[in-house]
C-alpha cells in the first residue's frame, strides 16, 4: 500500500473513531466543560474544552486549513488562513453534534478525494509553507490533520472514559 492510500485510510478510520468517541457520551455531558478541580491531571487530562467544543475545533480546522491546504497540491491558489479569534466568534454562533458530524464526515471525504487526485510525484513535493514549520508536502500535511486528530482524539476519550472516575476522586476527598 503507498503512503497516499494508506494516510487516506487513516483519514477515515480516524474520523471513525472520532464518531464512536462522541457517541460514549451521555447527550447532556456533550457541552460541559470537564471536571477541573477534581482530578490532580484534570486540566492535563481534560483540557478545557467541552466535546462538541474539540468536535468544532477539529471541523474548523479541517475546513479552513487542512483542506484548502491540500487543494494547493491539484492546483488551487495558497490557502490563506483564518485568524485564531475566528474560531471562537464561529462556535459561539452555535453548533449541534448532528451537524458537526456531517460536516466532519464530509470534510474528511473531500479530504480522501483531493488526495486521489494528487499525482504521486508531487505527493512528497514541498509545495506550500505552514506557520513554523516552514516548506511541507501533501505527505506532511496529511499527517499533521492524523496527529492533530489523535490529539484532540486522545482528549475526547479521556473525557469519555475516566469523567466519573475524577467526579468520584473528588467526592472521597470530601
Amino acid at each position: 500500500m503507498s503512503t497516499k492510500d494508506f494516510l487516506a485510510k487513516q483519514l477515515e478510520e480516524t474520523a471513525q473513531i472520532i464518531e464512536w468517541a462522541l457517541n460514549l457520551f451521555p447527550k447532556e455531558r456533550l457541552t460541559e466543560i470537564p471536571p477541573q478541580e477534581t482530578h490532580p491531571n484534570a486540566p492535563e487530562w481534560f483540557g478545557k474544552w467541552s466535546a462538541l467544543r474539540l468536535l468544532f475545533h477539529l471541523v474548523y480546522y479541517e475546513e479552513t486549513i487542512a483542506l484548502p491546504s491540500l487543494k494547493h497540491w491539484i492546483g488551487e491558489p495558497k490557502p490563506s488562513y483564518p485568524e485564531i479569534s475566528l474560531e471562537e466568534k464561529e462556535w459561539e454562533k452555535g453548533m449541534d453534534l448532528t451537524g458537526l458530524l456531517l460536516r466532519f464526515q464530509t470534510v474528511r471525504k473531500e479530504q480522501v478525494r483531493v488526495i486521489d487526485e494528487i499525482d504521486e510525484a508531487q505527493w512528497s513535493e514541498e509545495k506550500l509553507r505552514y506557520y513554523g514549520h516552514g516548506m511541507v508536502s501533501a505527505a506532511w500535511f496529511v499527517a499533521k490533520t492524523i496527529q492533530h486528530t489523535f490529539s484532540h482524539g486522545d482528549r475526547l476519550l479521556r473525557k469519555a472514559l475516566y469523567w466519573d472516575d475524577a467526579l468520584e476522586h473528588a467526592a472521597s476527598k470530601e
